[in-house]
């Protein structure tokens, strides 16, 4: 969003916050902080919390 111009960068980061799952009651959120702007993105952080709901083996 901000490399394209969607978001202004605030300075030195910018914070962003997404939320996701209320439809399905497992609501959760995803932090991201990331360095730079529409010229360039020196650094992406993506931190969270996850709980394992399902575990499988994928054959191709």
């Amino acid at each position: 969003m901000i490399r394209h111009g969607l978001m202004a960068p605030t300075y030195p980061v910018t914070s962003i916050v997404i939320e996701q799952g209320h439809y399905m009651e497992r609501p959760g959120k995803v932090f991201v902080e990331v360095k730079g702007d529409t010229e360039g993105i020196e650094q992406v952080k993506v931190s969270g919390v996850g709980v394992t709901v399902m575990k499988g083996t994928l054959y191709v």
